[in-house]
């Protein structure tokens, strides 16, 4: 028995979370995604998980209210971040009132998972961004029950994970805030525990944290790559485009199914607000001057609103017209299209591993890029040199 057609299946984890009987666990298809399995010999067929799946019940969703282009006001809020620092404000904010904060963490490169973090001391465990499906478990079940004990909680994640939230929960709390963030796609834990080992020539991955975006240069900007942390030293570090995990995933090239049909890659969110990278190259925004990087805040719910006005002391933030920043973010209007080499990549991968995967088609997608940037920055010279190209 299905409880969603599987193509559809985002792995939020609301129907694990909410079966009374312990009938459903999550198994790894070929690529490592993770999709429920019940077990008919606990199962009464209740019909809870249906019931529960956001794809059998839609959660309702909010018309956007207002938007920002925000940087955290401390520097090393920012530094340590990997655009403007704003969802460690957020999450800071919480703790400061008491709350509770749930979110992703890198810290285990072969497990990425939600953790609970209740002091500022832990946040740094949740920063950055992480280009990979995060294993939820059974946090829904602790959040409702921190909500019903009066606790706030801050939940950060995927919006899929936030309509799988909101559906697990059956109703709104007001001491629940919901954030979500512009996503591409995810790709599975197991693509990406074979992409290190095969990156750093071992399969003892323990102690090994992993980031996907990290501050670098004079100017500390933010780039993408792949680095490997161990004992507070880099065992490895490739940027973008050198690196082939980071460039399959920028491509799209190994999303889980239901990525490519996202049902939340739309201006109406599930989330109470909704952060995204903002680029900002020619430096043409006043708070851009002295930031190290900025963030787009979408206010989608009334709440959404009144938190941002809380953090007002601790953050730089600038009006700006949603309909610039949804035009900016194509993951807000469509979900990324599935490119030519996805077959052959997970076909490949499937019957001969990572490894010719990679060389047989990440190889080629590193070498596009390149030539892509190349042509860009050559176009780029001719323009300033000969202005009437331009038009």
């Amino acid at each position: 028995m299905d409880i969603c057609i599987k193509d559809e299946c985002t792995g939020c984890t609301a129907c694990y979370n909410t079966c009374p009987h312990s009938a459903i666990s999550f198994k790894e298809d070929d690529r490592g995604f993770l999709y429920p399995c019940i077990d008919e010999t606990r199962c009464v067929d209740c019909g809870l998980c249906r019931k529960v799946c956001p794809n059998n019940t839609p959660v309702s969703r909010s018309e956007e209210q207002e938007a920002f282009v925000a940087t955290a006001k401390s520097i090393e809020e920012q530094r340590t971040s990997t655009s403007g620092g704003m969802a460690s404000v957020l999450s800071r904010y919480i703790i400061r009132q008491g709350g509770i904060v749930y979110g992703c963490t890198g810290e285990e490169c072969t497990n990425i998972h939600h953790v609970r973090i209740s002091s500022e001391d832990e946040i740094s465990r949740i920063k950055g961004s992480k280009y990979v499906q995060s294993n939820l478990g059974l946090c829904f079940g602790a959040i409702k029950k921190d909500l019903q004990q009066g606790i706030t909680v801050l939940f950060v994640g995927t919006p899929c994970q936030c309509a799988g939230l909101r559906s697990y929960l059956q109703k709104d709390y007001d001491n629940l805030y919901v954030v979500d963030f512009v996503c591409h796609g995810v790709p599975s834990q197991k693509i990406l525990g074979d992409a290190i080992r095969y990156n750093v020539k071992s399969d003892n991955l323990n102690g090994i944290e992993v980031q996907f975006r990290y501050r670098k240069g004079d100017n500390e900007r933010s780039v993408y790559g792949l680095r490997l942390i161990k004992d507070d030293g880099v065992v490895y570090q490739k940027d973008w485009p050198e690196n082939d995990y980071i460039t399959g995933f920028l491509r799209g090239v190994f999303y889980r199914e239901s990525c490519y049909s996202c049902k939340y890659a739309t201006p109406k969110r599930i989330s109470d607000i909704t952060l995204g990278d903002f680029w900002d190259m020619k430096k043409e925004r006043s708070i851009s001057k002295d930031a190290l990087g900025l963030s787009s805040v979408i206010c989608n719910t009334e709440k959404g609103k009144i938190i941002i006005g809380d953090i007002d002391d601790m953050l730089n933030a600038e009006s700006i017209t949603i309909d610039s920043l949804i035009q900016c973010n194509r993951q807000m209007r469509a979900p990324f299209p599935q490119p030519t080499s996805y077959a052959l990549f997970n076909s490949t991968y499937i019957t001969r591993g990572y490894l010719n995967a990679s060389h047989k088609i990440l190889k080629g997608e590193m070498k596009k890029t390149k030539k892509s940037i190349w042509i860009s920055r050559i176009t780029s010279q001719i323009k300033k040199y000969f202005p009437f190209l331009r038009r």
